[in-house]
């Protein structure tokens, strides 16, 4: 099968619309189809902030890279990281780098603390002293913190 769109080799077939895709315009139509559904069901606004909770791991950071994609500084909106390092000798530290590395590279703000003990009392912090209204998602799951 060829792709629908340019004519090379196609990876795969979008039963429910009847397209056959590269892999190129495969990565475009599922990278369109996450950003438009992270659109619909995360509502900010300019001056809003967003903090996304990663472990290092491929789903974590796939997550904050869409999110950032989606909502990042020409929206107005502020993507930060949050990583906790549980103090595991030689479990957390190259996952911890990863994020560290995205995020400069990315201009995110990487909230990292040091052990999963403190997570309510990060999550506490965050919201008393660094969010006012604040979208978190932990664990892919969207975590909405009401301004009181």
């Amino acid at each position: 099968m060829r792709c629908d769109i340019c004519g090379k080799d196609a990876v795969t077939y979008i039963r429910y619309n009847g397209t056959h895709l590269c892999s190129e315009h495969f990565m475009r139509y599922v990278d369109k189809r996450v950003k438009k559904e992270i659109r619909k069901q995360i509502h900010v606004y300019p001056g809003d902030r967003i903090a996304v909770a990663v472990s290092g791991g491929k789903d974590s950071m796939v997550a904050l890279k869409m999110v950032a994609s989606v909502f990042g500084p020409r929206n107005g909106v502020e993507v930060h990281a949050i990583t906790i390092d549980e103090g595991i000798e030689g479990y957390r530290p190259p996952s911890v780098d990863i994020v560290r590395r995205f995020c400069e590279e990315n201009d995110i703000e990487d909230l990292k603390k040091e052990s999963q003990s403190v997570w309510n009392s990060c999550l506490y912090y965050i919201y008393k002293h660094v969010f006012k209204n604040t979208n978190i998602l932990k664990d892919n799951t969207l975590i909405n913190i009401p301004n009181n």
